[in-house]
């Protein structure tokens, strides 16, 4: 666990480091000649999930708020409402209770936040205990683009703005799954962000360390560890996927046994034979562990999504000239293919709206094969190359082909699709 452990130390640290410079001057506890918080009190923690960032932030606040006194307000932004403009609006409400603010508004909230405007409820004087709002799945508010989720960007700009005031008594932790995407980058045209700590993925000597740490080395082989840590860190680093395929494998194995041997105990002459989980319990895990995570991605996408899924991955399955593919190639291919008035006059805008939220799911990757997931889509925009973009699965293809059958070709149109795009792949 040495070197998970180093690796969660860090960041501690650095979230240590943030709210002793953001509540100890609120509350009197500063350098001779300063009394006011330094400018820039908002925290940015993002990672891809199952990377310890709230496990991680919930220790530390749980720290912070037993010897200072500060007020810690933590909400899921997915808790409070189906759509962004319902969670900015549940968010206000929850914060204005926390102030005692009366029919809260985003002016309102913002003067009882100001020490020169006391209310009822009490002053957010320089010495009064500062609020730190915590925004867990901060970027379900975000829109990338204008004027859609308008209440949720209104929201996080005045929140950036509070915490940016030295003389608000007032600091924004957000918790996301973006990193460097558009999300992400929208977050920072909003409002200044004034850190920001990284949880990387874990890598494989982590993950088994997390995992037998949890069920040990006696029970399950080492090998089918091996495997499960070695998948999962390639696909994602999720901490939580490794345990939850490791608990499926064990009830394979739970399946496969016996009664009697199920009622064994001890070990040696007609007791327990140790490991009982095998590899191949693992590898029957992992195949319906990884088609399931793929078909709830593809389940969860836009229709017109979907179309441009369905026609990348028939393309790549057809001929490995189409391993990596063409931005206007694909375009070509949704036009043509999709005859069902879904995609006809099909924009280039609108088919990069399309592939980045793809990309963003993983399921697309942007590059070839040299750089396959280090390019930006927004980086062939700039150069006006776009239609050369080159795009490729973000994931193996048995795996994904396995889950669009389980979601996309039970549907006629999907295999309608996919039947013409591989009648008719060489011909246009």
């Amino acid at each position: 666990m040495s070197m998970t452990s180093s690796r969660l130390e860090k960041h501690v640290k650095e979230i240590h480091s943030f709210l002793d410079d953001v509540i100890n001057p609120c509350l009197g506890v500063t350098e001779a000649g300063s009394e006011t918080k330094s400018n820039g009190s908002s925290l940015y923690v993002c990672g891809a999930p199952g990377t310890g960032k709230t496990t991680t932030l919930n220790r530390c606040i749980e720290a912070f708020s037993e010897k200072s006194g500060a007020r810690f307000l933590f909400l899921n932004v997915t808790s409070c409402g189906a759509d962004a403009s319902t969670a900015a609006g549940t968010i206000l409400k929850e914060i204005g209770a926390e102030l005692r603010v009366k029919s809260p508004s985003l002016d309102r909230i913002g003067k009882r936040l100001t020490p020169s405007s006391p209310g009822k409820g009490g002053r957010a004087g320089r010495h009064s205990p500062p609020l730190v709002l915590v925004l867990d799945e901060i970027d379900v508010l975000i829109s990338p683009g204008s004027g859609m989720n308008a209440e949720g960007n209104r929201l996080i700009s005045h929140l950036l703005r509070w915490a940016s005031a030295p003389s608000c008594s007032f600091a924004l932790l957000g918790i996301s799954n973006s990193v460097d995407n558009a999300h992400s980058r929208k977050l920072r045209e909003l409002g200044e962000v004034s850190r920001t700590v990284v949880f990387t993925p874990y890598s494989e000597t982590d993950l088994l360390a997390i995992v037998q740490d949890r069920v040990g080395i006696k029970i399950i082989a080492e090998k089918a560890l091996q495997l499960v840590c070695r998948k999962v860190a390639a696909a994602s680093g999720d901490a939580r996927s490794a345990l939850d395929m490791t608990a499926k494998a064990v009830r394979k194995c739970e399946e496969s046994l016996a009664a009697d041997q199920l009622g064994r105990s001890g070990e040696g002459e007609g007791g327990i034979e140790y490991p009982l989980v095998k590899l191949p319990h693992m590898m029957r895990s992992l195949r319906e562990g990884m088609a399931m995570k793929h078909s709830e991605t593809i389940e969860g996408l836009p229709q017109a999504c979907k179309i441009v899924l369905c026609v990348a991955i028939t393309l790549s399955s057809v001929s490995p000239a189409y391993k990596v593919i063409r931005m206007k190639d694909l375009r070509k291919y949704c036009a043509e293919a999709s005859r069902h008035g879904l995609l006809e006059n099909l924009s280039i805008d609108i088919l990069f709206d399309m592939v980045s939220m793809l990309t963003d799911s993983g399921l697309l990757l942007v590059g070839d094969d040299s750089q396959a997931g280090a390019s930006d889509l927004r980086q062939w925009v700039y150069t006006g190359d776009l239609f050369e973009a080159p795009l490729q699965l973000g994931c193996q293809l048995d795996d994904v082909e396995c889950a669009l059958e389980k979601t996309l070709m039970s549907e006629r149109f999907y295999r309608q699709l996919g039947e013409y795009v591989r009648k008719h792949h060489g011909s246009w």
